[in-house]
């Protein structure tokens, strides 16, 4: 009886000694975040302006920060027009997502949760392809197949656009296009 109730306490502790995130080989503690991949997002994080791609009006501010020891992306979006708006509502779209990497789901290596003021929790999963990262909804999660994508730009903002499908990914509709330019009272240098 003794053996069956310490086997998953014995069962942790061992991975978690043997565990190569315990530290480096010049015994430097090492996040799980740290290692490859770790920071293929980090071209999002600041605060940004969003304008609409194809007529340049403001549509929105945001934040994004890195935290929980550099393993998750924490996004605070302000509509700045009423293309979004809830019908009926005086209030204008405000959301926040939380962006992980988990590089031992089979899904994709990126994982995005999105709630907003209009009652939509949105689960993306996946990861860079050719130089953009591209997140999709999960199977079964809507009716509606989502593709979020975003691709940072040689002068340093970034261009966004998400597209929906409602017949399996046969076609695809953009539903929004912004480009990401940094605001004013950014003070993270570009790379």
């Amino acid at each position: 009886m003794f053996r069956h109730h310490y086997l998953p306490l014995i069962a942790a502790f061992t991975a978690a000694i043997s565990s190569p995130l315990m530290c480096a080989a010049d015994d430097q503690p090492v996040t799980p975040c740290s290692g490859p991949g770790g920071s293929e997002f980090d071209f999002w994080l600041g605060e940004w302006e969003a304008f609409d791609t194809n007529d340049g009006s403001l549509q929105g501010r945001e934040h994004v920060t890195k935290d929980y020891d550099g393993c998750v992306l924490t996004q605070h979006w302000e509509q700045q027009s009423d293309r979004y708006k809830y019908p009926g509502s005086e209030n204008r779209m405000r959301g926040t997502s939380v962006t992980a990497r988990n590089s031992n789901h089979s899904t994709g290596s990126w994982w995005q949760t999105w709630v907003d003021n209009v009652g939509s929790v949105i689960v993306l999963a996946g990861g860079l392809r050719d130089g953009v990262m591209v997140l999709e909804g999960l199977p079964g999660n809507s009716s509606m197949r989502r593709k979020w994508h975003w691709k940072p730009l040689e002068d340093g903002s970034v261009h966004s656009w998400g597209t929906v499908s409602s017949d399996d990914g046969e076609t695809w509709q953009t539903t929004w296009d912004i480009t990401y330019r940094r605001s004013n009272f950014d003070n993270r240098t570009p790379k």
